[in-house]
């Protein structure tokens, strides 16, 4: 690969895993802060399921983005048996989180049916 290509990819892997942190980080921020100020006006209960649901669609998008940088780390710059295994484990604990986000939003399993 030319000198260039690889530089491009590099940065391109840099700024996917600042934006997937950055949503983790942000959208964690975010989330608090609209639970408390929902919490102030109306109330717990809904502002509590609000702040679950919205957490789990900010964890689930910053591990999406943090996924497909290590797919690209991966397979082009360090095809490494360690690199493998990072990556085989950051795509289980993504389906988990998946999986029971589905099953805490929509009290079902994703493959059942409604």
């Amino acid at each position: 690969m030319s000198d260039s290509i690889v530089l491009g990819l590099n940065t391109l892997v840099h700024v996917i895993e600042i934006v997937g942190a950055s949503i983790l980080l942000l959208g964690f921020i975010f989330a608090t802060g609209r639970c408390i100020l929902e919490s102030l006006k109306v109330g717990g209960g809904n502002a509590v399921k609000r702040y679950r649901r919205g957490l789990a669609r900010v964890i689930l998008t910053g591990l999406e983005l943090l996924v497909v940088a290590t797919i690209i780390k991966t397979i082009t710059f360090e095809p490494t048996l360690e690199n493998l295994q990072i990556l085989i484990l950051m795509i289980v604990i993504r389906t988990t989180i998946g999986w029971t986000t589905a099953l805490e939003m929509n009290n079902r399993w994703p493959w059942q049916r409604p």
